[in-house]
């Protein structure tokens, strides 16, 4: 691509006055002086490097300047003032002297004064010859007076200025030198480079100047690099920076096209272009593998020079180019574009100095689609939502939204660029995909067959299971995928394997490459692999199967489906996981709100019921204890075996087979290969009749397989790491050689209710999940298991208790326990002080063990990690350990519906908590003072609560979501809820001054009550829930100095009741609208309490709550009035809850105006 570049100069503060300016220096001086001397020399230097100089060449001169000069003075970049002996003799330099000065001032010019064979103290205080001239110009212009002082103020501004001193650098070449590579600096550093065409590239160009240190003066020679994916812009971003900085350095060179060069045998060409333009040169010429002269690479040694290398991709390139030998002279910058990260790793460039280029944002990206799409801007607002698809095809690439809008150029209509989008998902840009796959042919095999499985089958995979697979397949791994991001062929996001979706076109289109399906490595689009399957069409060539059998027709193999894929490694039948987490949602609160009716204690309101079997406490309970309904399951599982199956593929090593439909596996397979067996929502009773030789099986997956009758024989897997039965709910036991299968690390038996006991475990065993499961006890060696991190009952209805440590295992056991959950344990009644044993522990659950009457106390020093503790609906549990309270790591505290009286003092020591839910402890009656960084303290329903101490968190609390609900606590006394609105008012001052970037930041605050706070009293209030419009007052300036832009931010108070009890799930919303003085109007929307609030207001509430979100950014009194709308919004079904939402009554309404002065965008000044 050829780019315009355009040198411009950076605007002043009046630049919108300053003059076009032609010229990059005016040069003054005193012509006897300097004309054919040190003058001559400088023009004849500046004219060599190119930079525009203007120079007086009259040798006679009147008394006053011409409007020519003036002009020209005007006109340029930068001044250089060269004073001499005699200059000040002369008027007509003394005038150019004040004029360059006011262009200096006005517009910014840049000035070097050079004081060539004189002091520039004389210069400074008119003294020597200058006294002797200003002698003489006093007498000459003495009815000028005026004048003759502006002389003399602007050679005393104009000799204070940083210059050059001609006495200081000797010989004169070195000083002529010297003032011109200031001239450039100065240039430079002044002026921005745009290049025509490009869009978001700027502060990729700020990034790679900051990492070349390019302002630097004392910096030794520096090499960057920077790579990325083809066609995201590495060598427009190497063009730029070079255009913007080349004459900074002695030598530059931008040498394009390495690769592609190199492939050419081009390559001692490109060295001997590096040397000839580097040492000006012409016609260098070395035709052996190393420079060879000293000579030369002293000459190099001792030259500072900007060299981009583009488009490098093999270290022999790097090797013949930048030779061990070569070493650039000091301050000398290389910057290298490479697809290959590890080519800079090897040639040591240090990681902080690699660069990788990102693609554009969406915004920069339609920008720049819609610049070379569109000959008319008028027709771009029509083609937006159809300009989005072709960015979102693109993957926002630069170099793809250039080809790509060229393709659409010639669409006259919407039809046209719908036929053409169409097209392209059909058939793929071939410009585009030759680019792309120059980084594929560049791989070894190894890693391209790693790259192929990922762009087929294995995006978005979980790196630990994606490397397993890779295994499977044959391939190395770890270090393939490590070439594959240095190659920015992929990367890693979340710890899964992300590819930009141009590469995985790509990379299928190149596995799609056999026109016959069956002939494939590969079977991962569904309607090839269903073609191929219901044609029995697969030959030896097929390695791997990944079919979403929810996007085809029922199929039905045939026996001998897989007889001729005598090499099939990977057999994937699946129903994607999104599909199974929407059907099992949907089941799963059916069945959570039947569970409900099992507890006649809980509240019989329907808002209550809705609110409990949504929230994460029933939701965790029961989420993997209900049963799959297979009917669902059936709408997408579409593969049956009518006849059987007669045998698998011996080299087999990963079988997953969503809804397997068989009892068992083939009798004729014998799976001495396989790896990883699943086997979820299955048929099968027994997967085996004899022992097997499973030597190499790692992972045995059978979950939710509901006709399981027991599991299989795995004696004779000594290396099995995983078992997952969860969900098989007739399996009613496990078998005892579980105990001795060392290398088990993770069992599942979630949901396996007919399982009532379980037999020893294997020692090295490291999670056990038994939610949901029949469990009626646990063998006390179970605290034994030193390597045991995740141990999981919740749903256990029938464990009665905990035992405690065997006589072997009092020295602690379970040390490494980090996740404890007991939760919906109905009838557990105690917990043995086992439970505290691990310092590791981070999670401690005990929510809803109805029966759970104590806690053991715990001493203190233990349970040091402890993070989340969960005590919820432990209905008959009235007091916490004291110590239990007090751990400082605490920053999760659940006690809602328990019985507890009090909350002992010492959880200020739980210096780290911030939330602690308190929902309806009908005998709580005080609450102690609490922990500086709380946010949510949710105390609603708490009927007997009198009391709550004020707090010194409001004052220290950093900007955030806090919110303090008291719904209901009617006992409370006036000062409790004078504690409270104050709190609510310290922090609302705090998040409104704070100059964080929290733009969520917010406060919800709802206690009983009739009155509207206080502080809210001299300003606005009105009865209802909607305001008149108000006219706001003239701010008063607080601070010195002008202070034009202001940030008003609305705190709303509210008096509310409910009139009915059927109020449901709801959230408090206020519009506010403003007009200001142009006439123009704004909207905000503030939102009260959070969405999944519930609240029946049986007494009259105050609601009070601020959002900084809501902030508004305005020139100071623009504001001329505003109105406020308070309104209550259903946030579930509307048509449900249009009458609920009547219910509710707003008595009283006001608003708190805060005026947040902005001193700069990091420091605001607020006032009430």
């Amino acid at each position: 691509m050829d780019l315009q570049v355009v040198n411009m100069a950076s605007s002043s503060s009046a630049a919108d006055v300053c003059p076009q300016q032609p010229y990059d220096v005016f040069l003054s001086f005193r012509g006897e002086d300097t004309r054919h001397k040190f003058t001559s020399h400088l023009y004849a230097a500046l004219d060599r490097n190119k930079i525009y100089t203007y120079i007086d060449d009259r040798l006679e001169r009147g008394d006053e300047i011409g409007p020519a000069l003036f002009t020209a003075i005007e006109q340029s970049k930068l001044s250089v003032i060269i004073f001499s002996k005699d200059y000040a003799s002369s008027s007509w330099c003394l005038d150019e002297v004040v004029h360059i000065l006011k262009c200096k001032q006005e517009y910014g010019q840049l000035v070097i004064p050079v004081f060539y064979d004189i002091d520039p103290s004389y210069v400074r205080r008119q003294q020597g010859t200058y006294a002797d001239a200003f002698a003489v110009l006093e007498e000459r212009f003495k009815d000028n007076m005026e004048k003759v002082r502006k002389w003399r103020d602007a050679l005393t501004i104009a000799a204070n200025l940083s210059g050059v001193h001609s006495q200081n650098i000797r010989p004169e070449s070195e000083l002529v030198g010297t003032i011109v590579k200031d001239i450039l600096t100065k240039l430079n550093r002044n002026s921005s480079y745009v290049v025509k065409g490009l869009v978001g590239m700027e502060s990729h160009i700020r990034e790679i100047e900051l990492l070349l240190c390019i302002h630097a003066q004392d910096v030794c020679s520096c090499t960057i690099g920077i790579c990325g994916m083809g066609g995201v812009g590495k060598t427009t971003l190497a063009d730029a920076v070079f255009h913007r900085n080349s004459s900074k350095f002695d030598a530059c060179l931008f040498l394009a096209n390495v690769r592609e060069r190199s492939e050419k045998h081009e390559l001692y060409d490109l060295r001997n272009e590096l040397l000839s333009t580097l040492l000006k040169e012409v016609n260098l010429s070395i035709g052996s593998p190393s420079i060879g002269s000293s000579y030369i690479i002293d000459r190099l040694s001792r030259t500072k020079v900007l060299v981009v290398l583009d488009d490098v991709s093999d270290l022999s390139q790097l090797e013949t180019l930048l030779a061990d030998q070569v070493k650039f002279g000091r301050g000398s910058r290389i910057i290298i574009t490479t697809r290959n990260r590890l080519l800079l790793k090897e040639i040591r460039v240090h990681e902080d100095h690699i660069y990788k280029m990102t693609e554009l944002s969406v915004v920069e990206a339609l920008q720049l689609f819609q610049s070379k799409a569109f000959r008319d801007d008028s027709c771009i607002t029509d083609y937006s939502n159809l300009s989005r698809k072709v960015v979102d095809y693109a993957g926002c690439n630069p170099l793809a939204l250039k080809v790509l809008a060229s393709s659409f150029l010639h669409c006259n209509n919407r039809e046209d660029w719908e036929e053409e989008l169409n097209k392209l998902k059909k058939f793929p840009n071939t410009k585009i995909q030759n680019v792309l796959r120059i980084s594929y042919n560049g791989l070894e095999e190894n890693e391209k067959g790693i790259f192929l499985d990922i762009a087929c089958f294995l995006k978005g995979e979980n790196m630990c299971n994606a490397k397993k697979l890779l295994e499977m397949h044959g391939f190395s791994a770890s270090t393939g995928i490590q070439a594959l991001i240095d190659m920015s062929l992929i990367s890693i996001k979340y710890d899964r394997l992300e590819m930009h979706d141009l590469l995985q076109e790509m990379g299928r289109a190149i596995d799609r490459g056999i026109e016959v399906p069956g002939k494939r490595k590969r079977l991962w689009n569904a309607e090839d692999a269903y073609q191929v399957l219901h044609n029995n069409t697969g030959t030896s060539t097929v390695e791997s199967i990944f079919l979403d059998v929810s996007k085809i027709p029922e199929i039905q193999l045939s026996t001998a489906t897989f007889k001729n894929m005598l090499n099939l490694k990977l057999l994937k039948f699946y129903v994607p996981q999104e599909v199974h987490e929407e059907r099992k949602r949907q089941r799963t609160w059916s069945v959570e709100e039947q569970q409900l009716s099992s507890f006649p204690w809980l509240p019989g309101l329907k808002a209550v019921q809705s609110f409990l079997t949504k929230s994460r406490i029933w939701r965790d309970v029961y989420r993997k204890v209900c049963n799959y309904d297979d009917k669902v399951f059936n709408e997408y599982c579409k593969v049956y075996l009518p006849g059987g199956l007669e045998s698998l593929p011996e080299k087999l090593r990963y079988l997953y087979w969503d809804g397997y439909p068989l009892k068992s596996l083939p009798s004729q397979y014998y799976p001495e290969n396989l790896v990883e067996l699943h086997f979820p929502h299955s048929q099968v009773k027994q997967l085996w009749n004899n022992v097997q030789n499973l030597g190499s099986l790692k992972h045995l997956n059978l979950s939710d397989s509901p006709y399981l009758i027991e599991v299989p024989d795995l004696s004779g897997s000594p290396n099995i790491e995983r078992i997952n039965l969860s969900g098989c709910t007739i399996l009613a036991e496990v078998p005892s050689y579980f105990q001795n299968l060392e290398n088990l690390t993770y069992l599942n038996l979630c949901g396996c209710k007919n399982l009532k006991k379980l037999s020893e475990l294997p020692c090295n065993l490291e999670e056990l999940h038994l939610n949901g499961s029949g469990i009626e006890e646990i063998s006390p060696s179970i605290w034994s298991h030193e390597k045991l991190h995740t141990l999981n009952l919740k749903g256990c209805r029938f464990l009665k208790n905990l035992p405690s440590s065997s006589s072997s295992s009092n020295s602690g056991g379970t040390g490494k326990l980090k996740y404890f959950r007991l939760m919906g344990c109905l009838v557990l009644e105690s917990v043995p002080d086992n439970i505290y044993n691990s310092n590791r522990l981070e999670t401690l659950h005990l929510s809803w063990c109805v029966k759970l009457k104590r806690l053991p106390p715990l001493s203190v020093g233990r349970l040091c990690c402890l993070r989340d503790l969960e005590l919820a609906g432990c209905i008959v549990l009235e007091s916490i350990p004291d110590g239990l309270l007090s751990v400082s790591t605490l920053e999760y505290i659940v006690l809602s519906e328990t019985m507890i009286e009090s909350i002992p003092s010492s959880i200020i020591n739980a210096s780290g908590l911030r939330k602690l839910f308190l929902t309806n402890c009908k005998k709580l009656k005080v609450i102690p003072e609490l922990p500086s960084q709380l946010v949510t303290l949710e105390a609603s329903g708490c009927t007997s609560l009198k009391s709550v101490a004020s707090s010194r968190s409001a004052l220290m609390q950093q900007p955030c979501s806090n919110e303090f609900t008291f719904t209901d606590c009617l006992e409370l006394d006036e000062s409790a809820r004078s504690y409270i609105m104050g709190d609510a008012q310290l922090r609302i001052m705090r998040m409104a001054s704070s100059s964080s970037n929290q733009s969520n930041g917010g406060l919800t605050t709802i206690c009983p009550g009739n009155e509207i706070p206080r502080w809210f009293s001299y300003h606005y209030h009105w009865e209802g829930c909607e305001s008149n419009n108000i006219q706001f007052p003239k701010t008063k300036t607080t601070t010195k100095g002008p202070m034009k832009e202001i940030c008003l931010n609305f705190v709303v108070s509210a008096v509310v009741v409910a009139n009915a009890q059927d109020v449901s799930l709801f959230e408090w919303v206020c519009d506010c609208n403003f007009k200001t003085n142009d006439g123009k109007g704004y909207t905000r929307v503030i939102y009260g309490p959070s969405h999944w609030r519930f609240a029946i207001f049986k007494k009259d509430h105050v609601v009070t709550f601020f959002q900084r979100a809501a902030s508004f950014r305005c020139e100071e009194n623009s504001i001329t009035q505003a109105s406020f709308h308070l309104y209550p919004k259903s946030i579930v079904h509307e048509d449900e809850n249009r009458m609920s939402m009547k219910a509710l009554k707003v008595k009283k309404c006001g608003v708190r105006i805060l005026y947040c002065k902005i001193n700069d965008e990091s420091s605001f000044l607020c006032s009430e």
